[in-house]
């Protein structure tokens, strides 16, 4: 199994972004993957718990900063607002997919991949893509 040209570049990008931003950012230095880490993580559903620990981390971050255009609007299936929920191995999937949702401001194919199925069980090519999305997003924070 491999990644993609465009998996493998957002591979890159995603290094290259927690590499340069992981103090400001205030990322633990153990969760920065080094590309073949990040890869094997990608591929290997059994090597990814570090890999979800490190895009819980993201999104939390991107929740406060830049977090999202309408709070009011982004609600669970059970309503409940963002900010009233923490971020656990059970929530996170669908905290994941509203943020990408109203940050993109309609449902795409990864919201959809991750209203049918939790991260973890994603490809890695859509693995790869949440957290180029999340670096992406971070890219507008305040302290970066």
């Amino acid at each position: 199994m491999r990644l993609s040209i465009e998996g493998f570049a957002n591979c890159l990008m995603i290094i290259e972004f927690l590499n340069n931003y992981k103090h400001i950012l205030t990322i633990p230095d153990n969760l920065i993957p080094t590309l073949n880490n990040l890869q094997q993580s990608l591929l290997n559903s059994s090597l990814s718990r570090d890999l979800s620990s490190l895009c819980q981390i993201l999104l939390r971050i991107a929740l406060e900063d830049p977090g999202i255009p309408n709070p009011k609007k982004a609600l669970t299936n059970l309503g409940q607002k963002l900010s009233e929920i923490d971020i656990t191995e059970h929530t996170f999937g669908e905290i994941l997919r509203i943020y990408i949702r109203e940050r993109n401001g309609f449902d795409d194919k990864l919201t959809q991949s991750l209203s049918d199925t939790s991260f973890q069980t994603l490809i890695a090519d859509e693995k790869a893509e949440i957290l180029a999305f999340l670096c992406n997003d971070l890219s507008t924070n305040k302290r970066v």
